[in-house]
């Protein structure tokens, strides 16, 4: 068997026959289907069991919540193709992926084969094209910290072999992709890139974590965030990456500042460990972030909160 498709599945009733249809009416036929139930309550479960039931090809695996990081931990595990591809419940593939992806991978005998995906607002489709940055490890691993290119594991195949000693930390599900594909990217001996776009990525549909719904979120996401990118410091300390590395410091404690409260101040004046030359040194990032990030830094941040209203009033 060549191909593992893992798709961790929670609450996406209302998108999941587009992707599971998406994948099973590939061109290419030798793959399996792991759906991974995260102990959904709406009719995912019920929707995956009934594919199940109608093509062999499909395996279902229902589990008890525990978020994203563990269902794609048990995909892993039940995998049993060459290559793993990965798909969200919520987005779709292109019908030739796995027949495209499949002729570069036995023609490059690569590690890790990427090509290009679409993300899908309510009001544009728009393309990202990653092939520039597809040469060598440190500049994959630069797009990737950057977010030039996602980190994503949806948007590239991944030799099974390669995921031996790497799994995803359990319940730190914010940047969970990332981090394993930087620690992907420095295992693999070689990549290979196709020039389609294969991928529909979903904006539309994510889901509340990737929004700020409250102090606690704000916090479970930042320790998510950090835990994943902690997972990969020694890794990144082998490339010429430090700017890069300060740059995501600085995007990681970023929400801490969405909100105008004391404790969450002091919680980004704790965590990121920058100076104020270093952040106004950040060429990656807004002007207007930097300054808010050096008035945080020094204890001068009520000075941001005027120059907000002002610039409010003057329009």
């Amino acid at each position: 068997m060549f191909f593992s498709i893992i798709v961790p599945v929670y609450n996406t009733d209302r998108y999941l026959h587009r992707c599971i249809d998406s994948i099973l009416n590939q061109t290419f036929r030798d793959f399996e289907l792991l759906l991974i139930d995260d102990g959904s309550s709406d009719s995912s479960g019920a929707i995956c069991d009934d594919y199940a039931g109608i093509d062999s090809r499909v395996r279902v695996f229902h589990k008890e919540n525990g978020g994203v990081c563990t269902a794609r931990n048990l995909g892993l595990q039940e995998a049993r193709g060459e290559y793993i591809a990965w798909c969200d419940s919520d987005d779709w593939i292109e019908l030739q992926m796995l027949e495209r992806t499949y002729a570069k991978a036995k023609e490059a005998n690569a590690d890790m084969v990427f090509f290009d995906y679409r993300k899908i607002t309510k009001s544009e489709s728009q393309r990202t094209f990653v092939s520039s940055y597809i040469t060598n490890k440190y500049i994959i691993l630069k797009a990737m910290l950057l977010d030039d290119i996602m980190g994503s594991l949806c948007f590239r195949i991944t030799k099974r072999s390669l995921f031996s000693g790497i799994s995803f930390i359990p319940h730190a599900d914010m940047a969970e992709d990332l981090a394993v594909s930087i620690k992907l990217v420095d295992k693999a001996n070689s990549f290979a890139f196709v020039p389609e776009c294969f991928y529909n990525y979903d904006i539309q549909t994510e889901n509340s974590l990737t929004k700020y719904n409250s102090i606690e979120h704000i916090c479970n996401m930042v320790s998510s965030h950090r835990q994943n990118y902690l997972s990969i410091v020694s890794i990144l300390s082998k490339y010429p990456l430090q700017k890069e590395c300060n740059h995501v410091t600085l995007t990681i404690h970023r929400p801490y500042l969405e909100y105008d409260n004391k404790e969450l101040l002091k919680k980004w004046q704790k965590g990121c460990n920058l100076n104020v030359f270093q952040i106004l040194t950040d060429k990656f990032m807004d002007k207007g972030y930097r300054l808010k990030y050096c008035l945080a830094k020094l204890n001068m941040y009520w000075l941001w909160k005027y120059y907000v209203k002002f610039r409010q009033r003057v329009g």
